[in-house]
């Protein structure tokens, strides 16, 4: 006798793949997804089998990168990448990078003011050894 095999049946509704995948996928309960969704719990987790358009657009807004054909149809990648989030991350590159810059420029900044105040101490000694060798000097002259 051969033995059945059971599997689970993939979400055919846009509500099953989004309770049963997606909304796992990004790591939240139902509960924080509706939250943040600014939805009720009933419309994620009650038993109605689909979703109001009004709170798919609610659910899309507040994460873009959901892709709505995948939603919709299950077809094609889970997760799209928001334009607006490609920006902020080469912004936010951008700026650890210049962070990474700044510290070598303050430093060699500093150094170069360290450098010029020495050779403003040596200049300033110099000419004190000078006016100390003038003094010596005359004083060596009195006595003879």
């Amino acid at each position: 006798m051969e033995e059945e095999v059971v599997t689970a049946a993939e979400p055919t509704s846009p509500k099953e793949r989004l309770v049963n995948i997606v909304i796992p996928a990004l790591g939240l309960s139902k509960n924080q997804f509706a939250k943040e969704c600014g939805v009720t719990y009933a419309v994620i987790a009650g038993k109605s089998k689909t979703i109001q358009s009004s709170s798919m657009k609610k659910i899309l807004n507040a994460f873009p990168q959901i892709n709505k054909d995948y939603l919709m149809t299950g077809k094609g990648e889970m997760f799209v990448e928001v334009p607006e989030k490609r920006q902020r991350r080469q912004k936010l590159q951008q700026a650890v990078t210049a962070l990474e810059v700044i510290p070598q420029q303050a430093v060699e900044q500093v150094e170069t003011q360290e450098v010029t105040l020495l050779k403003q101490k040596i200049e300033a000694l110099e000419d004190e050894v000078k006016f100390l060798r003038h003094i010596v000097e005359l004083n060596a002259k009195r006595e003879y």
